[in-house]
């Protein structure tokens, strides 16, 4: 804008700045502001910067916080302890881990506590693998032999008991049947 010597200088709306990932702008003023025109000058509008709070919550799968941070944009994310496996699930699970990567602050985010099985339904052994040798110790197992095992592995069913009916399936299950187990 042109003005002449002497002339009072006429204040434009106060401008705004866009908010980044890090900080919301607040006009502050005019830096070198003058009220009369006294020569060419150049006026620089401020701001002050605030800080943008995001929330990291680490949760169950019910939404149960386990722990909730307030953080900036790329601060360090710390994971909290390995959860506890929740009642619902029992023994047989254990904590595996986060539903995605724990990384650096980008953002409010959500990371959901993953339990997996402790063992594979019908593994009776625990080598990772259903085999004839799984089918001998479930037999064994209900013939009332004394065997070490993962009794929640010999429900092959999952219906809470170890029966003769989880043998059948793990006997279909070995001889190539479509069955369902777990």
């Amino acid at each position: 804008m042109a003005y002449h010597y002497g002339d009072a200088v006429t204040v434009p709306a106060n401008p705004t700045k866009e908010a980044d990932d890090t900080y919301t702008y607040t006009f502050a003023g005019w830096e070198n502001w003058g009220v009369v025109c006294t020569g060419d000058a150049t006026y620089t509008a401020t701001y002050t910067s605030d800080y943008i709070d995001y929330t990291v919550t680490f949760q169950y799968e019910d939404g149960t916080v386990i722990k909730q941070y307030t953080l900036h944009y790329g601060d360090s994310v710390v994971a909290p302890a390995d959860p506890a496996v929740p009642d619902a699930l029992g023994e047989g699970y254990a904590f595996s881990g986060w539903d995605k990567e724990v990384t650096d602050c980008q953002g409010d985010v959500v990371y959901t506590a993953v339990f997996a099985r402790k063992y594979i339904s019908g593994d009776a052994d625990g080598d990772g693998e259903i085999t004839d040798w799984d089918g001998v110790m479930l037999a064994r197992y209900l013939a009332g032999w004394p065997v070490e095992v993962e009794l929640a592995a010999l429900d092959v069913d999952g219906d809470g008991e170890v029966t003769d009916w989880d043998g059948v399936i793990l006997d279909r299950y070995l001889a190539g049947w479509s069955v369902t187990i777990g």
